[in-house]
């Protein structure tokens, strides 16, 4: 069986995604949006799948993302 890589996973319990970049976030993580260049923080709240983009969304205070979109919060 051939491994298949950068996709997004996200944990049964929907706590705990993966985004392709093999970069791990959790509910309640401060994270930056990339679109304001991590400069606007935001917790995430929720996980869910995005069925059409074959993503996974994070629902932050700041609205929602893909995961590819978020950045890591060097205080995490």
């Amino acid at each position: 069986m051939v491994a298949v890589t950068n996709q997004n996973f996200l944990s049964t319990d929907k706590q705990t995604a993966r985004n392709s970049h093999d970069q791990y976030f959790s509910v309640g993580e401060t994270v930056g949006h990339e679109n304001g260049k991590g400069e606007e923080k935001a917790e995430i709240l929720s996980f869910k799948f995005d069925i059409p983009s074959n993503e996974v969304l994070a629902m932050t205070t700041r609205g929602s993302a893909h995961l590819d979109f978020l950045v890591k919060n060097d205080e995490n």
